[in-house]
This record gives structure tokens, sequence and C-alpha cells, in this order.
């Protein structure tokens, strides 16, 4: 393979690492470079004159990539990225680097770009390398603030109906509630407000309290239900079932008062109860005691 050829490779892979000094690293590799004498790398620049002359993609000029460990450009140094909160990642600012290594520690400094928040008061935690937390910062420079994948999340319910409770086939994972979202679930009817785990059941035809039945048991509103083994469609006595629609066998018809059983008479009040005790019935006694004393002195 031709040099020419080489350099241009070798500039292609790093064109999109950012240059410094402004040096527009796309504009010089869309120009050709020319070959000279005495070019050893057929880089276009003298072996006198070059820094590395076996090097094709090392020239005076050539665009330098800053964080790579090479003096790209033969100024002597190389360009890293400013560290200035410590944590391994720069931000957008370049420096000079005359040892041409970026992470020694000897500056702050890194090879690796893409620090959004390099500030030492508040950058510490932020760097494309940071976990996304909770916290209402872009944790890892991804462009976005506690998004789903931040793992302290919680999960939401869609609360259509606005009564406290949400749909369990509609959830969110989220740092915070989002509107229109509630942390319980269980809602059997998220467009209806009369429904949900912590309603009463009414007789109303709907599912009130999210257990799986309608109307049921002694819901609020139902009616005493009694049996009616006959069919005749009046109660019978017995305890009477409450239902919101009384079930096949009962009837609402209260049952008529109990009758009096056979071979008992009912006397009217007063007619009988001085003959048999009371004062009257101890006059009518003394009476009779006499009558029968006047009777033996005759005989």
């Amino acid at each position: 393979m031709p040099r020419s050829a080489l350099v241009l490779l070798l500039l292609a892979a790093c064109a999109d690492r950012p240059a410094a000094s402004g040096v527009d690293t796309a504009a010089l590799l869309s120009t050709p470079r020319m070959p000279v004498p005495g070019d050893e790398d057929d880089d276009g620049a003298a072996d006198a004159l070059d820094c590395a002359p076996q090097d094709p993609a090392v020239w005076p000029g050539a665009p330098e990539v800053p964080g790579d460990g090479l003096d790209q450009d033969c100024d002597g140094v190389d360009t890293c990225f400013v560290d200035e909160d410590g944590d391994g990642f720069g931000g957008e600012a370049l420096v000079a680097d005359g040892d041409l290594d970026c992470d020694n520690g000897s500056a702050a400094t890194s090879s690796r770009p893409g620090d959004c928040d390099d500030r030492p008061a508040t950058g510490r935690g932020v760097h494309p390398d940071a976990n996304e937390v909770c916290d209402g910062l872009d944790n890892n420079c991804d462009g976005q603030i506690d998004e789903i994948a931040s793992p302290n999340t919680l999960e939401y319910f869609r609360d259509a109906d606005g009564d406290g409770w949400g749909s369990v086939f509609d959830r969110v994972r989220a740092c915070g509630r989002p509107v229109g979202f509630t942390e319980r679930a269980g809602d059997c009817d998220d467009d209806n407000a009369d429904a949900n785990p912590e309603e009463e059941e009414r007789c109303d035809g709907v599912d009130n309290n999210c257990r799986n039945g309608i109307d049921e048991g002694e819901a609020a509103g139902s009616v005493p239900c009694w049996p009616d083994a006959d069919g005749d469609g009046v109660g019978e006595p017995g305890e009477p079932v409450l239902r919101c629609e009384c079930p096949e066998g009962t009837v609402r018809t209260e049952p008529p008062p109990a009758e009096v059983g056979e071979g008992e008479k009912e006397e009217p009040a007063g007619c009988c109860a001085t003959a048999r005790g009371g004062p009257r019935g101890g006059l009518w006694a003394a009476l009779a005691l006499g009558l029968g004393v006047l009777r033996r002195r005759r005989g």
C-alpha cells in the first residue's frame, strides 16, 4: 500500500476525535498531501522536518489527536482534556501536556472526554461511566436526567379516574411520581372512581370493591329476602338474607303474623277471669260456703 494511502487511513481513524487549538481535522484530511523529496514515510513532510520520519501519521502541522499520547504535529506536546473535578473524564477544554501522558495524575487532565459537569463542587460523580441515580442530575452524561435505568426508580400506575388507585396494566418506572399516576395498584375499573379496593360494595351493578363480584354479599342497599319454599310469592317464617336481588327460592314479601294454634280459644278480655280468681272469684266462693252451712242446719 502506498504510504500516502496509509496516511489517509490513519487520519480517518482519528477524524472523530476533537482537534486541539481549533485545527479542522476534517479539512486537513480532505487536502491531499503532496509527496516531497526525502520523505521516507510519504506523509508530505521532508524527513529533516518530520519529528517521526517513519510514522506517516506524524508531520509538522498534522491534526493533533487529544489524549492519544502522540505528538502528531511535532510541537513537542500532546493535548489533553481538562479534568477539573478529578473523576477521570475531561470536559471540552483542552490543554497542552509535555509528557504525552494525560492520565498520569501529574496534572488535572484526562485522555477521556465527555464529562458534562467538570466542576469540582458538583461534578465528581458525573461522567460517562457513572450510574444514573434519582438525584436530579444527568449522572452518566447521556443527555437525560433520572431516566428509568436508574437503580432506585419506583413503579407507578396510571390513575385515570383520580380515585387514588391505578391499573396494573398501565405502569411506568420513574424517579418521582408522574402526573396522573399513583403508587397503589389494584383498580379494576380505572374509568370509574366508584370502583377501587377501598370502596364499599353497593347495589349499583358495579364491582365497587374490586373483589371480582358485582353487588355481592350484604352490599349497601341490600333488602331482606325471605324463604319461599312453596313458591306462592309470600315469605315463610325464618331468617332472611340480605341481597341486592333476591335469589331463587326467596322473596321480598314478609311472612304474615303467626296464627293462634288449633285447640286454643282466645277469650274476650274480662269475660271469665273474675270467675276463676280475683276479687269477684273470692265473693262467689264465700256465698257457696254460706249456702252449705244453712242447708246442714235445716236438715
